[in-house]
């Protein structure tokens, strides 16, 4: 009995050893990307060539990969495998809330609004397209070429993890290039919508592929994860809104605020992610929909209870943890190659390349299918065939799609399906992240996706027939909620108002200024930035708006505008 737990407690020592060098390798990683992503762009200004070829995206996962190669090579197999046993949890856990949580709360939410019709048609419908266009073409590939035999629950399983996109690399480009606005809205829309499809689609088919017993049909269980995990996102961010509108500050959105309530403030606005992706997963549904809908609805109706530096300051702290994380997600995907068994042999050279021309062929005829069809709704502002390219280029697979190919090599584990799953993944991956994300910045270029002069309409779409009565009365349907909600949980209308204008004091082309997406240090976005005319003037409107708040006594609702009066 001694020897027997003297054995375990060795077994647990080393295995906290394992664990304790993998955190400090990790910490060692992020501390040398960090250092090589600011000399790139300290380069990149002397030979622009050099940030146009190369992506953040890319040297982080290099990174990676030169880790897992030293790693290796020295004998270190362990740590590798403790790193690959623990990337599932420790991502969905700890690093996916923010980057989830940060991209819902520093958008802006205009924008995002007036074509929320479009993006929900690109992320669900076209996310569901693109699931089945995978499953399809890869269980005929699997049946009648490959030795490598997928099962179609299996083919589904991978089509909904690789459906999953992250577009991290396009949207630092858009802020570079001063993308339009509605292109920029439709991507980063589609993209936080995006994952909670993917994950509610796979987890469904998981549950169907381990259940022995009868269950609810899949249909039927995907609605009720989807929409449950919906509500309790939105009830989650009403609550954190009414109470902050009835308990905390003393006005809203003003600059200045007791270290009591900023402490407080910022506190919910810390744990609302994780709370509400434990209360999604408590309840048997989506924990990453409940953080989505909970960021959305925080968003609108909580952000403008805090006082001016308690929003800013938490806007800012998830940005950087946000861009953080998604740095150490990448990592991952470079360690990857050597944290798992791969089936290089077993599936084969054509097997790769027919797989990624599947997963590219479903990526870009779910966007111009949904596109075609939205043209034909929108009257003033049509998706035209350059914003279709970009958009359909910007399919990247990165760390949601890693963490989702790393839980189905364990659940179907028992073929080799799982690791084959495993192993495509990582290499589509790698290829979006360093062959398109090479030619990224001359392609934009060419589609001209810039912001033109005078700026777009809001969407707008074409009323014929049964369809003119029914998109109205969805609008007012709508609208006259959240009339009720603002009523209810804002405790200045107005202040809500100007924050929706002003986009949290950003530039509108992106969710803020250390965005998750650019990963830029706030010195080149400056200069980046005060090198164009029409940045520079809209800095100079953005400090005289900031110093006319810091200065103002009253504030005045004209016509639906705010104007400071000093």
């Amino acid at each position: 009995m001694f020897l027997r737990q003297l054995e375990t407690s060795s077994a647990n020592q080393d295995h906290t050893e394992h664990v304790s060098r993998s955190i400090l390798l990790m910490m060692f990683l992020i501390a040398i990307n960090t250092t090589a992503l600011g000399y790139k762009r300290k380069i990149s200004r002397h030979y622009p060539y050099i940030g146009r070829l190369v992506q953040d995206a890319t040297i982080t996962t290099l990174l990676g990969v030169f880790a897992g190669v030293l790693l290796s090579v020295t004998g270190q197999s362990a740590t590798l495998t403790t790193i690959g046993e623990g990337y599932q949890t420790l991502f969905m856990i700890v690093l996916l809330p923010p980057i989830i949580f940060e991209s819902t709360i520093n958008m802006h939410k205009e924008t995002f609004f007036k074509n929320i019709g479009s993006i929900l048609m690109f992320a669900i419908f076209g996310t569901l397209i693109a699931i089945i266009i995978t499953a399809i073409g890869l269980y005929g590939f699997a049946t009648f070429w490959s030795a490598e035999k997928f099962t179609w629950i299996e083919c589904l399983a991978f089509g909904s993890l690789i459906s999953a996109t992250d577009p991290v690399s396009v949207l630092a480009i858009f802020k570079e290039m001063n993308a339009d606005k509605t292109l920029w809205s439709l991507i980063f829309g589609e993209s936080i919508l995006n994952d909670a499809i993917s994950i509610v689609s796979y987890n469904t088919v998981v549950k169907v592929a381990t259940e022995t017993t009868g269950s609810l049909h899949p249909v039927l269980r995907f609605a009720i994860i989807f929409f449950g995990s919906l509500g309790i996102g939105i009830a989650i961010g009403v609550v954190c809104a009414f109470i902050l509108k009835k308990y905390f500050g003393t006005e809203a959105g003003s600059p200045d605020s007791t270290s009591a309530q900023f402490g407080t403030e910022t506190t919910f606005m810390i744990i609302a992610p994780w709370v509400s992706y434990l209360i999604g997963e408590g309840f048997g549904l989506s924990g990453i929909v409940t953080i989505v809908f909970c960021g959305i609805a925080i968003n609108k109706y909580a952000l403008c209870n805090m006082s001016t530096h308690s929003r800013r300051i938490t806007q800012h702290l998830y940005a950087i943890l946000s861009s953080t994380f998604e740095n150490l997600a990448f990592m991952f995907i470079g360690l990857g190659f050597f944290s798992f068994t791969h089936e290089w042999s077993t599936l084969g050279f054509s097997f790769f390349i027919l797989s990624i021309l599947i997963i590219t062929f479903a990526r870009f005829s779910q966007i111009y299918f949904i596109s075609f069809v939205l043209n034909l709704f929108r009257h003033n502002q049509k998706i035209s065939k350059n914003f279709q390219a970009v958009m359909a280029h910007s399919g990247f697979r990165g760390a949601m799609a890693f963490a989702l190919a790393t839980n189905a090599a364990k659940v179907f584990a028992s073929d080799k399906t799982g690791p084959a799953m495993l192993t495509l993944t990582i290499v589509y991956a790698s290829f979006t992240t360093f062959f398109i994300g090479s030619v990224l910045v001359p392609l934009f270029e060419y589609y001209d996706v810039k912001e033109k002069p005078g700026g777009n309409d809001p969407e707008s779409p074409v009323h014929r027939g049964s369809s003119r009565y029914i998109w109205n009365r969805v609008k007012v349907g709508f609208g006259i909620l959240d009339d009720m909600l603002i009523e209810l949980l804002v405790r200045d209308p107005k202040e809500s108002a100007r924050i929706q204008l002003e986009g949290h004091g950003d530039d509108i082309s992106s969710p803020s200024k250390t965005t998750r997406a650019s990963l830029m240090s706030s010195s080149q976005v400056f200069e980046s930035e005060m090198t164009s005319p029409t940045k520079k003037s809209q800095y100079l409107s953005s400090s005289q708006v900031f110093e006319s708040e810091m200065t103002s006594v009253e504030k005045k609702d004209t016509m639906g505008e705010i104007k400071v009066i000093h």
